[in-house]
């Protein structure tokens, strides 16, 4: 191989590196995908809303004042990976996958009342969104 055809394999190579493009980027499709997030009935703002795929990147929502989010995968990708995703919602900043979620996070609602976010709703979840063109917009009711 001459040294022109090395030094245009690597250009090439350190381009996809750079743009992130990888054989498992490329095979994800993505799903716009929203909802809403209760905290015993009543909307929650501030909120972070993760799904996370069985394989791949995880998207992300922050809930606003009426609860809804919209996830995203990337700043410039609407969506959540198709298939079925783990979902995590924890307080805006958290990390979901943090052993310290086994103390829950702390929500303060409109009453005045201060709640935690149990640990089976991030660190040890227990919810799942299969996503699909058909199936795209999940509501969560969280019990305190």
């Amino acid at each position: 191989m001459s040294t022109r055809s090395l030094l245009a394999s690597a250009v090439t190579l350190a381009l996809l590196a750079a743009t992130g493009c990888s054989p498992a980027a490329n095979t994800q499709k993505l799903i716009p995908v929203s909802g809403t997030v209760k905290v015993n009935g009543s909307p929650v703002s501030g909120l972070k809303v993760y799904f996370e795929p069985t394989e791949g990147r995880r998207s992300s929502g922050l809930t606003d004042a009426n609860g809804n989010y919209q996830m995203m995968f990337s700043d410039s990708a609407l969506g959540a990976t198709e298939g079925p995703n783990q979902v995590r919602i924890v307080w805006s900043g958290e990390d979901p996958n943090e052993d310290e979620f086994a103390a829950p996070a702390t929500v303060d609602l409109t009453s005045g009342t201060a709640l935690a976010i149990p640990s089976r709703y991030n660190a040890r979840t227990q919810l799942n969104a299969d996503v699909s063109e058909q199936n795209n917009h999940f509501d969560f009711d969280l019990k305190m």
